[in-house]
């Protein structure tokens, strides 16, 4: 599945990046980054975003962004997730620090310098993390569903 991401406020200019999520294998890769634009590049792509944009498939205010951090540090250390050689810099690891270790686990600060393009790849994650969760309640439905007595 392919998937775009738009997303502003968090540096200079709004930024557009395309990736990949790999239903079988769960890996998401970062792959381009085309000039930005505010509408659909694909009819066959998903579109996530902070902006308000009419033609999108997932809205995501910033504190949603960054609830996928810990999913982000799991999918790298499991190499579930990837980037392109000319898009290493959009990885925001250098721009997160854990803040505080507690009972509901670490939290997280962000850089006030984080960009807009390392913020999309959190964007990313998220989406990927729904798609994955959305299949699998859609797998115990069919379950459920199948079940007889």
């Amino acid at each position: 599945m392919l998937i775009q991401v738009n997303i502003g406020g968090f540096g200079v200019k709004n930024a557009t990046t395309l990736a990949h999520y790999d239903e079988k294998t769960g890996i998401l890769s970062i792959l381009k980054a085309p000039a930005y634009s505010s509408v659909r590049l694909r009819d066959d792509i998903a579109l996530v975003t902070n902006m308000n944009l009419q033609d999108r498939d997932l809205l995501l205010t910033g504190q949603q962004i960054t609830t996928s951090i810990p999913h982000f540090f799991a999918r790298k250390a499991q190499g579930m997730l990837t980037f392109s050689p000319e898009l290493s810099r959009f990885d925001p690891e250098n721009k997160i620090q854990v803040r505080s270790i507690g009972e509901a686990g670490q939290s997280y600060e962000i850089s006030p310098d984080i960009t807009n393009e390392q913020m999309s790849v959190l964007a990313a994650v998220r989406y990927a993390d729904s798609f994955e969760t959305n299949n699998a309640v859609a797998d115990i439905w069919d379950d459920i569903n199948g079940f007889s007595v």
